[in-house]
Order: structure tokens, then sequence, then C-alpha cells
């Protein structure tokens, strides 16, 4: 064994963190699929059509521009750049890659099941009547995206400043409430799509705070 980079003991904490995490990861899928059926099935079309009537009666052109903007800020193609950049930049001070291949592990996993979804969902989006190119609108990429990203690179950043970790992701929860409702206020997603986004973010994050719990990286 090279005794210049002893294996880091887990956290005294790690025990009750990964037992959180299992519960969480168990919640956030479960929901998700179980969602991914309501949806398919149109149980809960009901629902979206009224949230989407009720934003439509309270919209006025400021708040649709700020959604607009949130929305663009926030894209997927930025969250994934900032986590790219900021996992990059902890890999770099704790001289060894696996906070970066950690974080390209997890955004990779995220992508792949929404873009999957997407594809075998087919749903439009709520003012367009036809499936957009990229498979559909159900799960919201822009949600997921956030969530996963701004809270991968939380969850990797704290592992040695866990007093930080609690603040950062209740942030991060935060700002995807706010792309959420951007989102839906916008019209450019039905409020399941988002809410299934959610689900799977906490799915993603939970499996990745149990591996960390693990003394990694």
């Amino acid at each position: 064994m090279d005794d210049r980079h002893p294996p880091r003991a887990a956290h005294p904490a790690s025990r009750p963190a990964a037992r959180s995490s299992r519960w969480l990861f168990w919640a956030g899928a479960s929901g998700y699929v179980i969602l991914v059926v309501l949806v398919a099935a149109g149980v809960l079309d009901r629902v979206d059509h009224a949230v989407l009537h009720a934003t439509k009666a309270h919209r006025n052109d400021t708040l649709r521009a700020a959604a607009g903007h949130v929305t663009e800020v926030f894209s997927p193609a930025s969250d994934a750049a900032f986590l790219g950049l900021g996992a990059a930049a902890i890999a770099y001070l704790r001289r060894r890659p696996g906070p970066f291949i950690i974080a390209a592990v997890t955004g990779w996993v995220m992508a792949a099941i929404v873009l999957l979804t997407k594809v075998s969902m087919g749903r439009h989006l709520p003012e367009i009547p036809v499936a957009p190119d990229d498979g559909g609108s159900f799960p919201s990429g822009h949600t997921a995206s956030f969530l996963v990203c701004f809270g991968a690179l939380a969850l990797i950043g704290t592992t040695r400043h866990r007093g930080w970790r609690v603040p950062l992701l209740v942030a991060v929860g935060a700002g995807t409430a706010v792309v959420a409702a951007a989102l839906v206020y916008a019209g450019s997603h039905w409020m399941t799509d988002t809410i299934g986004s959610a689900l799977l973010g906490v799915a993603v994050l939970a499996l990745l705070a149990r591996y960390l719990s693990r003394g990694r990286p």
C-alpha cells in the first residue's frame, strides 16, 4: 500500500447519513416510477391543465420575461458547465481526479434517464400540441439538471466540510423550486414534468450521498 495516499476513513456520521440516503433514494426512485405511470396513463392531465389555466390567468409580461431569463441562465448546458468546472477545481485542490470523475458520472446518469424517459413518453409541451424534437416534455431537463448538477457539487465539495452541506443543499432546493416555478409559469412545462424531475434528482443525489458516505472521493 502506498503510504503517501492512505485510504481516508469514513466520517463518524456516515452511518446515519447512509441510512437516510437509502430511504431518500427509494422514496425518490419509487415516486418517479409511479409518476411516470400516472402521467403516461393521463391520470394527472386534469391537474396539469388546471395549473396551466391558473398560471395563464395571472401572467404578465414582466414576470413572464423574468421567468424566461431564469430558464435561459440556468439551462442544462449551463448547469453541466458549472458542475464540470466546479468539480475540476475541487479535483485540482485535492490533487486527485475522484471528484471530477464522480461528478461526470452523476451528470451522465441523470441526463441518460431524462432523455430515455422523454423519448419513451413523447409528451407534448403545455401550449404546443406535438412533442418537441428532443423527445418530450416529461421530465423537465431544466429542473433535473439544476438539482443534480448543483446538488452534486454541494455534496462533493462538502465531503471534508460537513457543516456546509445542509445549508448548501437547502439553497439548491430553493433554487430548484424557483426554476421549476419559472418553467410552469411561462408555460414551458407541465407541473408534473417538474415534480418528476425533482423526484429523479432526489434519487440520484441520494445515491451519490450514499457513495460519498463510504469515505470517497
